[in-house]
């Protein structure tokens, strides 16, 4: 399986090909191989790996057979961490190249057609019997930074390949014997210094192919000794240090090295080669400290780079580089050229100050931090205002045009809008710094038109019907930074008429100058009164009779309008004084009462009323309670009738009559009116009431019929009848003869209530000569019922011998109370 990386032609193309012919060395199958499957796939996104840690994937075939049996399929991925290649040098002369296999990049060498001499590997000592390892590390563009740095390509960029996951690649080159891959030897070298001119034949021809989407502006070639060696094992022993490369280390004696990216860190600190004991081993002496084995032993480097540009072709369009070189050890493609800030950025707090208004500016330069760190210089603030604001930078007063030095990645200014709206430009350049090209930019602004502070005047009190604009303003004033705006306050809506009462309404404040200042609108209460109403025609009354209230008169019709408008008012006309019985025509006051109360006051006026003549009757009492008679009792009253009106009254009773309307027919009337009565004039009536056997209240109306509006008059009547009868057993008490002082004898008397209603006892109490040798109680209760009874116990005790006598006395409610019964006896 081959999965491409994605920036390759087909983007993160996974292809699974059955047994195909193999690139030596390699897992990558040789072109024009057909895979049996293929698609894309996003393997980022499919193995969700957590950032920053890695993953080891495989594929097996199911055979059917047990499952240690199983195959592994092959599997390559790019992009690779390292990828070697060994291949034999060529033959002097040849034109031939090899593909170096790491993704598309091909590398090769070819030494002249006079070869290299003095190898060991073979009595010839030429060149085909010697082996070339070249091995290609991936290394980020901060670590290539952390190589050069201090050198005089400080501030280059590394060529960054697809596939490498954002990497650079640095090959290292070495050289074996063919036939005894673990002898090193030297690679061979030209017999000349340099490759220019007549010399180009005899020096060597190298040829590199990669892919990259983004092509260097002006890539060449770095070589140091060494620049990026791989190293095989390090051993630290107190002050020394054993060096293994797998490669060549190409050091010498005295040279400081560094080792990065070695595990302890410890390990990671500068070397000085004290001896070399062939081209891949060597010792030096250090400073580490704990002595032990690096588990990883990293990269070997130091700042021995050179520039051989002068040996190699400008970049080719297609991607391609070959040239010509003395010699070499390590090498990588790079772009030299001074990497300009990303971008040039400025920004204000607003875009659309209002005239005076402070704005700040801010300016950021933004470069690739990671590689050559912050942007510094100074950055240029202009502005295509005019040059007699005040402007400030960074907090103080400056011309405008006056530099700010750069800190870190800003640079902050100020200016003050102009006193006047529209369209501005503000600038901003960046002088650029040994990493980072000079830039700038533009912001476009506008100067927007300013809202006045408005304080708001007070509205004239207007009536309901009235518009707004009948509404003067008192007060009021506008201002912007301390300056007076002129301008005028009008109503938003003049022609509004609200409502009575207290409400809000919109106001605008219009600036003279609209070109500075935009319009104010806010709101301010306007009171409202309540519409006066004029009685435009009097409703007309009814007539009345002398006697009854304006109440009892109709009116009718009658319109109102308003004071301020004219239109009718709905409303009702009441009289003002309804209560009022008015003696004769004439005059009467009304009040007419809106519908709309909330917005109209109410209004008054007169009517006439017709009094028509007519008696009134006055009687008197208007009730008669005859009170609580007993039975067979009789009792008069009199009721007196005058006539109040002011005509004559026509009585039309009989002279004798039963009084009824009740539910007694025990009252009886004796008329003793005139068939007219005269105006101011009075007549009797008698009512006799005879207490018969009827012991519930007794009720009954006298009606006086007469030609008085609301005939008949009525006079209620009522009575009430009772018939207590006690009845004592025995009559009298004789006790007989008890000792004196010491003896007693106590006799009940039996109370029954014999009448037709209940017998009440008040009291029962002793009286006469010896009232002191008799005592009475009695259980008897407050109302005893008809033919209910109870007892008063008489205890008789002599004080003294011989005849003793008194009198037992009751209080009743009977008509005859009190009783009186006889009490005697004799002390012995």
């Amino acid at each position: 399986m081959v999965y491409s990386g994605p920036t390759e032609a087909t983007p993160n193309l996974l292809q699974v090909f059955l047994d195909p012919a193999y690139n030596p060395g390699t897992h990558t199958p040789v072109a024009n191989s057909i895979p049996v499957f293929s698609g894309t796939i996003d393997l980022t996104t499919a193995v969700n790996l957590i950032s920053g840690t890695n993953a080891f994937v495989g594929f097996t075939s199911a055979t059917g057979d047990a499952f240690e049996q199983h195959e592994l399929m092959a599997w390559t991925f790019t992009p690779h961490t390292t990828v070697t290649q060994q291949q034999p040098l060529q033959p002097p002369g040849s034109p031939t190249y090899t593909q170096f296999p790491f993704g598309t990049h091909t590398y090769a060498v070819q030494y002249p057609s006079a070869g290299a001499s003095g190898n060991t590997c073979s009595a010839s000592g030429g060149t085909t019997d010697v082996s070339m390892t070249v091995t290609a590390n991936t290394v980020t563009p901060a670590l290539f930074t952390q190589l050069i740095a201090g050198t005089s390509f400080a501030g280059s960029t590394c060529q960054v390949y697809d596939d490498t996951g954002g990497n650079c690649v640095i090959y290292s080159a070495s050289c074996s014997c063919t036939d005894n891959p673990g002898q090193t030897v030297a690679c061979p070298a030209a017999t000349v210094s340099n490759c220019q001119g007549s010399n180009a034949s005899s020096c060597i021809n190298i040829k590199t192919t990669y892919n990259s989407s983004s092509t260097p502006a002006a890539p060449g070639m770095i070589q140091g000794d060494p620049f990026f060696s791989p190293i095989g094992s390090l051993i630290v022993s107190g002050s020394s240090a054993t060096f293994y490369c797998p490669g060549e280390c190409s050091v010498s004696v005295g040279q400081t090295v560094t080792v990065i990216c070695a595990s302890p860190d410890t390990f990671n600190t500068t070397y000085t080669v004290t001896s070399i004991a062939d081209l891949s081993d060597f010792t030096a002496q250090t400073a580490v400290g704990p002595s032990g084995s690096a588990s990883t032993p990293g990269y070997l480097t130091s700042s021995n780079v050179q520039n051989i540009f002068v040996s190699w072709t400008s970049q080719n369009i297609d991607g391609t580089s070959t040239g010509r070189g003395t010699s070499f050890s390590d090498f990588v493609f790079t772009d030299n050229t001074v990497t300009p800030p990303t971008n040039t950025l400025l920004s204000a707090t607003t875009t659309s100050p209002t005239p005076g208004e402070t704005d700040a500016l801010t300016a950021t330069v933004t470069g690739t931090v990671a590689q050559y760190g912050a942007p510094t210089g100074t950055v240029t603030f202009s502005s295509g205002l005019p040059v007699t604001d005040a402007n400030t930078l960074c907090g103080g007063p400056v011309e405008l045009g006056q530099s700010a030095t750069l800190a870190a990645t800003a640079a902050c200014n100020s200016y003050t809008a102009p006193a006047n709206p529209g369209p501005a430009t503000i600038y901003v350049t960046y002088s650029g710094d040994a990493n980072h090209a000079s830039g700038g930019n533009s912001l476009p602004i506008t100067v927007s038109q300013a809202t006045p502070n408005v304080v708001w005047p007070t509205a004239g009190a207007i009536t309901y019907g009235q518009t707004l604009a009948a509404s003067t303003f008192t007060g009021g004033s506008a201002s912007f930074n301390s300056t007076t705006v002129l301008g005028t306050f009008a109503f938003t809506m003049p022609g509004t008429a609200p409502n009575a009462g207290d409400p809000s309404e919109s106001i605008t404040f219009t600036p003279a100058d609209l070109t500075t200042y935009n319009p104010v609108i806010g709101t301010i209460p306007v009171l409202v009164n309540k519409a006066p109403v004029t009685i435009a025609t009097a409703p007309t009354a009814s007539a009345i009779l002398y006697g009854q209230t304006l109440a009892a008169s109709t009116l009718n019709l009658g319109t109102a309008r308003s004071s301020i408008t004219g239109a009718t008012v709905p409303g009702v006309f009441t009289f003002t004084n309804p209560a009022t019985a008015p003696t004769a025509t004439g005059p009467q006051g009304i009040t007419f009462t809106p519908m709309d109360t909330g917005d109209y006051l109410g209004a008054t006026g007169s009517v006439a009323v017709t009094v028509t003549p007519a008696p009134l009757a006055n009687i008197s009492p208007s009730q008669i309670d005859f009170g609580t008679l007993y039975l067979g009792a009789i009792r008069v009253a009199t009721v007196t009738i005058k006539n109040t009106g002011n005509a004559a009254m026509t009585i039309s009773d009989p002279l004798l009559a039963i009084v009824r309307g009740g539910n007694s027919n025990e009252f009886g009337t004796v008329n003793l009116c005139p068939k007219s009565l005269a105006a101011g004039k009075s007549c009797t009536m008698v009512i006799t009431f005879i207490a018969g056997p009827f012991y519930t209240p007794q009720t009954a109306t006298l009606t006086i019929k007469d030609n008085v509006l609301g005939s008949p008059q009525t006079v209620p009547l009522t009575a009430t009848v009772i018939d207590p009868v006690a009845t004592f057993n025995p009559g009298s008490l004789a006790f007989g003869t008890v000792k004196t002082t010491t003896g007693s004898s106590t006799k009940p008397i039996t109370v029954t209530s014999a009448g037709g209603t209940a017998l009440s006892i008040t009291n029962v109490a002793v009286s006469g000569k010896n009232a002191g040798d008799f005592t009475a109680s009695t259980s008897c209760p407050g109302s005893l019922s008809p033919k209910a009874t109870c007892s008063i116990s008489v205890t008789f005790r002599p004080g003294a011998k011989g005849t003793r006598s008194a009198t037992l006395v009751v209080t009743d409610n009977e008509a005859n109370s009190p009783r009186s019964i006889s009490l005697s006896g004799t002390g012995n």
